[in-house]
């Protein structure tokens, strides 16, 4: 039994999974008491992260307890072609879990276009939508055991994908911050600017994992850890600054 895999286990499933849950309950509550459409897209990006997060835990329980492995520890390993080693190597090797990170980003757009009233049928809206689309379908079906090179480019597309939303929107909400005069306003933008810069930090924490394991480090290293806490803190600066404020 790897033992690295067992603390990514515990470490996800006794603090990422329940705090992620947490939060996003929160959210819903807030939510189903004032309908408000911009907390409803936070919280389909926050339930994304949640199924990401639990299809993160599901690949290292898969690994502990059957005998697919990950693709670094057994690159040409060839299992049975059946429709459950199908769904199983696609949680094992993550791509299930950066679908739902895609689909996270793509809430996450158009909370942005909702935040600042911007019409959102557009050529630029029309393209992120096929991008986003392109980057989940290569996920689950552009995908062969062994080749770390589809892998890569699975990773970067979502990569992309995050930095489009998160990199212009943490610009935006920070100069809105450092203008605004309103001290309630400007929490609400501080709390975006801190929320769009952790999601971004998630994705460069785990690229960072992943190049260090294709060139020899052990897997999970301290950036895959790290990631997560990114997550965590991104979901709790958006809560407590933008959905928990209510202005009297």
């Amino acid at each position: 039994m790897d033992i690295i895999v067992v603390v990514g286990a515990f470490y996800e499933g006794l603090l990422i999974f329940p705090s992620t849950l947490v939060i996003l309950l929160l959210t819903y509550k807030k939510y189903y008491q004032f309908r408000n459409r911009q907390t409803l897209y936070l919280f389909l990006l926050f339930l994304n992260i949640l199924f990401a997060v639990i299809f993160s835990l599901f690949s290292k329980i898969i690994t502990l307890f059957t005998e697919l492995d990950y693709i670094y520890n057994a690159p040409q390993e060839t299992y049975p072609y059946t429709p459950l080693n199908w769904f199983f190597l696609r949680i094992v090797d993550f791509r299930i879990s950066l679908a739902l990170v895609s689909a996270a980003a793509f809430f996450g757009y158009f909370f942005k276009i909702n935040i600042y009233e911007e019409d959102f049928r557009n050529l630029g809206t029309y393209s992120f939508v096929i991008y986003t689309l392109f980057t989940i379908f290569f996920g689950f079906i552009i995908y062969a055991r062994g080749n770390t090179f589809l892998d890569a480019l699975c990773f970067l597309f979502v990569f992309i994908e995050v930095f489009i939303v998160f990199l212009p929107f943490s610009v935006r909400t920070w100069r809105g911050y450092k203008t605004a005069k309103d001290a309630f306003i400007k929490k609400k933008l501080i709390s975006l600017t801190l929320m769009s810069f952790n999601f971004m930090m998630v994705l460069l924490a785990f690229l960072i994992d992943r190049l260090l394991v294709m060139v020899g480090f052990r897997h999970f290293t301290p950036f895959y850890f790290l990631a997560w806490i990114f997550q965590l803190t991104g979901m709790i600066c958006a809560y407590i600054g933008f959905i928990l404020p209510k202005k009297d």
